[in-house]
């Protein structure tokens, strides 16, 4: 029983640390979209989608597999 129920805290903790960042990002996103100006809002915008795309790869082990190749 011990484990289920730390199998059910740690999903719990994992989703609201993820649906948080995400919030904390719109939130921030919002934020600029009013502050900057729209020719450096569309520039950040491209640099956060390729940080994303680098991200995801790092995460999913593809770089590290391309380095060890």
């Amino acid at each position: 029983m011990d484990i289920k129920r730390a199998l059910i805290s740690g999903t719990f903790w994992t989703a609201i640390g993820r649906y948080s960042q995400i919030g904390i990002q719109i939130l921030v996103t919002a934020i600029l979209a009013r502050l900057l100006e729209p020719e450096a809002f569309g520039v950040l915008s491209m640099v956060v989608i390729y940080t994303g795309f680098v991200t995801l790869l790092s995460q999913s082990g593809i770089i590290s597999k391309l380095v060890n190749s």
